[in-house]
């Protein structure tokens, strides 16, 4: 489960997604492909919560984007740590491809 903001996502003005579009590529180590399900919604929306219920019952781990992007702008020596902090200051969205990178990375 991957938890965010459906604007990382979706551009301007579109209101919903298409898995297809969104191509992580990410393997298991058995090199097989894994399902990836994006959970959307706005801050206090309840995402947080649902995933959480989801994972008890399901075989999924929760990866919540702004907690990763947190963690990443924190870490010493992070490639990406200045522009999610400038892009967090000015409550801008960070770059889908840095997104990715520390999603996949």
């Amino acid at each position: 489960l991957i938890e965010a903001a459906p604007e990382l996502f979706l551009p301007p003005g579109q209101t919903r997604a298409v898995s297809e579009n969104v191509d992580l590529k990410l393997a298991g180590r058995d090199g097989g492909r894994k399902k990836v399900l994006f959970v959307l919604g706005g801050p206090g929306s309840g995402k947080g919560t649902q995933c959480a219920k989801i994972v008890t019952e399901h075989p999924f781990a929760h990866l919540s984007v702004g907690e990763l992007l947190r963690v990443e702008m924190a870490r010493p020596g992070s490639k990406h740590g200045r522009v999610i902090s400038a892009k967090m200051k000015e409550g801008e969205l960070v770059d889908i491809a840095i997104v990715i990178d520390i999603v996949v990375g």
